[in-house]
Order: C-alpha cells, then structure tokens, then sequence
C-alpha cells in the first residue's frame, strides 16, 4: 500500500475498541487514528480526520450503528465502512448491504480472520463470513440463469459496496435503470434482497458457473 489509510473505531467497550486496533494496525499501511466511544463522538471524528475506513459497532449508547452508517453513507459515500458486531449477522446482512455496507464481521472471529476480511474489503470486496454466505445460498432452488453482461457489471459493483446511485453514476445510467436492472437479478438468482443476490453471485462466481 502506497498511501496510508485512515482508519476510526466506533465502539463503546474500551477493551473490544483496543483489540479492534491492535489487530488492524498489524495491516501493513493502516493507522487508526481516532477510537470514538459513541455515535456522536464518531461522527465528529470523521468529519475532522476523513478516514478511509470506519469499523463501527452495531450497538452504541447514544444511536444504532445503522443510524451511523446511514450518515456515513450520506455525507461521505467514498468511505468504507465495516460493522463489526456480536449479534446474529444473518439478520444484519439485508439491511446493512442495502445502505451500502463493504463487510460485515462478527466480535466472535480470531484475529487472524478479521485481519483478512478487513485486506479484502481494502480490495473493494464486499466480505461477509462465510457461514452467513453458506445459509444465503442454501435453497436448492437457488439455481440461477445466466445474467447478461450488463448484470453482470451491477452485480460486480453491488458485490463492492457500492449503492444503487453510486452504480447509476459509473456506468452512466438512472437510478431507476439499476433499480430495474436489480428486480430482473432478483428474480433470475430467485432471491429477495441485494444481500441474497450478492452472496449468490458470489457464491456462483467461486464455483466458475459463469453467471
């Protein structure tokens, strides 16, 4: 890495927070240059050191990270933004990648792991843990069609983190045109929400089955 990143905790437990840096700063070009410990305090940060990368926890005193995340999403769509969290991710998936989430990590992973899905996210993948993505793509039904190259493109985007407006912008299209696009991914992957069709595609894309 050429270029030092920026990284801000957001974590209300000082123990889990200095964990949570000790294991990025082990990253070869990431500095974590603010810990905030809730919302508020996070947000100020990020408007005075422009992070490249926020970890945000789910549940803070003052707001949800989704809340926070909404923000970051609003005022600073460039940012990546990773949730780290002790609840069910299943649950957290759909939500979080609809506003535009780069990863989801659970507090239960090893170092090790977290330090991995952190460098793919840095690569502009979107990361989720692998046994959220095993129960995504469970359903045998879930066989799907071949996707058309511009679909393909959506997808590579969606699976990247970015929004359905920041994808409108790069391949010069509507809003409306990739929302479109998106209910026909759905129904051809059989899925319900841009979670399922991400983890799908991916899942597929492993697998070499061409979509």
């Amino acid at each position: 890495m050429n270029e030092e990143i920026r990284v801000i905790i957001i974590d209300d437990h000082p123990i889990m927070a200095e964990a949570t840096k000790h294991i990025i700063e082990k990253i070869e070009g990431l500095k974590v240059v603010s810990i905030a410990t809730n919302g508020v305090q996070g947000m100020d940060m990020i408007n005075l050191y422009g992070p490249n990368l926020v970890m945000l926890d789910y549940q803070l005193p003052d707001c949800s990270g989704i809340s926070v995340a909404k923000w970051i999403k609003e005022t600073h769509p460039a940012m990546k933004i990773v949730m780290i969290t002790g609840f069910d991710v299943l649950d957290l998936v759909a939500p979080l990648t609809e506003i535009g989430l780069h990863g989801i990590i659970s507090k239960e992973k090893e170092a090790p792991v977290i330090r991995r899905m952190v460098e793919c996210i840095l690569d502009n993948q979107l990361v989720l843990p692998h046994e959220t993505i095993a129960k995504l793509v469970s359903d045998p039904e879930k066989d799907p069609d071949q996707l058309t190259e511009e679909e393909k493109k959506i997808m590579i985007l969606a699976s990247s983190g970015e929004t359905s407006s920041q994808i409108a912008d790069k391949l010069f299209v509507s809003k409306r045109s990739v929302d479109n696009y998106m209910s026909v991914i759905y129904r051809k992957l059989a899925v319900r929400s841009k979670a399922e069709a991400i983890a799908v595609f991916q899942n597929n894309r492993k697998k070499g089955t061409g979509i």
